[in-house]
């Protein structure tokens, strides 16, 4: 069995939409999102010749959140959510053939957000911390491995306010979920 090794990933854009109107009972604010989540995949296997196809990898994301005012300026931000993502990768055997397969990552995750408001307008700086399960698939020429695997992410970044009940969210951060054991490909 090979495995990937843990790396940093860097998310590049984090786009969420507030779909529901917000429900206030003192000062908290429940609302349900939908998002798109960018991020750059460093995942390093194990094996010289297996990489991935892209440079950018999607994640879909959608899942309730709640927002607790502390103060005027801070925000506690708890959210709960369910993750899906697909990156192809392909695969040089010894005799040069290229193979393609599939690296899919379905997660539940929950994350809590600290964020700074009133610095800068429409900006406000974050830092993020989530713990989550993933349900890890590798397949490669009929050959697939599954695995569960518990993680976590940290991040920091900015939010812009885009739009009403819309953000965009830039940050860089370290996950070490990107370890996944998997099968031996066949040559």
């Amino acid at each position: 069995m090979k495995t990937i090794n843990k790396s940093t990933r860097i998310i590049i854009a984090s786009f969420s939409i507030l779909m529901s109107s917000s429900l206030q009972a003192n000062s908290h604010k429940l609302y349900s999102f939908v998002g798109l989540e960018l991020s750059k995949p460093t995942i390093k296997f194990t094996e010289q010749n297996v990489t991935f196809n892209q440079n950018i990898t999607p994640k879909f994301s959608f899942g309730l959140g709640k927002i607790f005012q502390l103060d005027e300026n801070w925000q506690l931000i708890s959210e709960i959510s369910l993750d899906y993502s697909s990156s192809s990768i392909k695969r040089n055997t010894t005799t040069n053939n290229l193979s393609s397969g599939r690296f899919n990552e379905l997660g539940l995750w929950t994350s809590a957000k600290l964020k700074r408001n009133n610095i800068f307008q429409h900006v406000a700086p974050f830092v993020e911390l989530s713990v989550g399960t993933v349900n890890a698939n590798y397949k490669f020429n009929g050959d697939t491995s599954k695995d569960r695997l518990t993680g976590y992410k940290a991040m920091a970044g900015l939010e812009f306010n885009i739009a009403d009940k819309s953000t965009l969210s830039v940050a860089v951060g370290y996950s070490n979920f990107d370890d996944l054991p998997i099968m031996n490909p066949s040559l």
